[in-house]
């Protein structure tokens, strides 16, 4: 397989995708996958060099050969070779066959005797265990019984030990992230009241910041960045009170996504064209794939209007 091979999904359907997976070793399929994996290798060249035109160019050519692959496996030439190969070997392997169907028949009828006898086994012993543990219980009755009696009424109930408290340092790093939950879910939902709200909690709070980040690595400028199910121009007025207060637009999360990464996957370009304003780094790599730039990203998406953007922003 070669090394881009799970990138063809991005040119193809899942069903023409598992169809070359299927046929990858044919001589012809192989060399039409070894031309893709270079076409790969040069997009990731130009990604570097940041070079977005040609950048398309060998986008649109790596689709032309995933098409062609495609062709191939249809026209049944690929299909034609390994049927003329398998051909030959039928006509030997079918008497092998026979005496392999009569073995296994004979290893599945020893399996389900040898099956039979292992359930009755089984049997034998749970039942043994079910009456030595009814006898134990009796005998536990028995015993709890006689204690009572002795006591003169009936056991202790058991008090489980409480919880230890909190220090003060534990809760104030507690009270932090419960504030940070909600100053991402004021961002999230377009709450600019409550965003405000909560940014003045955050200020008074020494433990936590308008940069901190959630398990993901995540801050509430990213959220900003991220939702825009309803009209992207709402989303600006969000981004402005959080890069006013203090957000750092060119922090990444776990991932290495940075706010403009995320808005340009979105498509949010009001909150794109902010970003780039306050000074928000171009040129900025994740930690994986392929589409690994702002650049590229907008380029994998057809979304002609941000690579302008972006590229008038280098």
């Amino acid at each position: 397989m070669v090394d881009y091979f799970d990138d063809m999904r991005d040119h193809l359907t899942e069903d023409e995708f598992d169809l070359v997976k299927i046929h990858k070793n044919d001589p012809q399929i192989k060399s039409l996958l070894g031309e893709y994996d270079d076409v790969c290798k040069e997009m990731i060249n130009a990604n570097k060099s940041g070079s977005s035109d040609k950048l398309q160019s060998l986008d649109a050519e790596a689709g032309k050969i995933a098409k062609q692959i495609i062709k191939t496996l249809n026209a049944g030439k690929s299909k034609g070779s390994l049927r003329r190969k398998g051909r030959s070997k039928q006509k030997g392997r079918r008497s092998a066959r026979r005496s392999t169907r009569r073995s296994a028949r004979r290893k599945s009828s020893r399996r389900r005797s040898k099956r039979r006898s292992n359930k009755r086994r089984v049997k034998r012993r749970s039942n043994r265990r079910r009456v030595k543990r009814s006898s134990n219980r009796r005998v536990k009755r028995r015993s709890d019984r006689r204690s009572r009696r002795l006591r003169g009424g009936a056991p202790d109930e058991y008090v489980s030990p409480a919880p230890e408290p909190l220090t003060d340092e534990e809760l104030a790093v507690q009270k932090g992230k419960e504030l940070i939950k909600k100053l991402m879910k004021a961002a999230k939902n377009d709450n600019i009241e409550e965003l405000k709200k909560q940014l003045e909690l955050v200020k008074k709070d020494p433990t936590v910041d308008v940069n901190s980040a959630n398990s993901l690595g995540e801050t509430a400028l990213h959220h900003a960045s991220r939702h825009t199910w309803a009209t992207p121009m709402n989303r600006t007025p969000t981004m402005y009170i959080l890069v006013d207060a203090g957000a750092n637009v060119n922090l990444a999360d776990n991932e290495g996504e940075t706010p403009l990464m995320v808005a340009t996957q979105n498509g949010n370009i009001p909150g794109i064209i902010y970003l780039v304003e306050n000074e928000a780094n171009v040129s900025a790599v994740t930690n994986h794939g392929k589409y690994n730039t702002a650049m590229s990203m907008a380029v994998r998406d057809d979304r002609d209007d941000i690579v302008e953007i972006l590229k008038a922003a280098e």
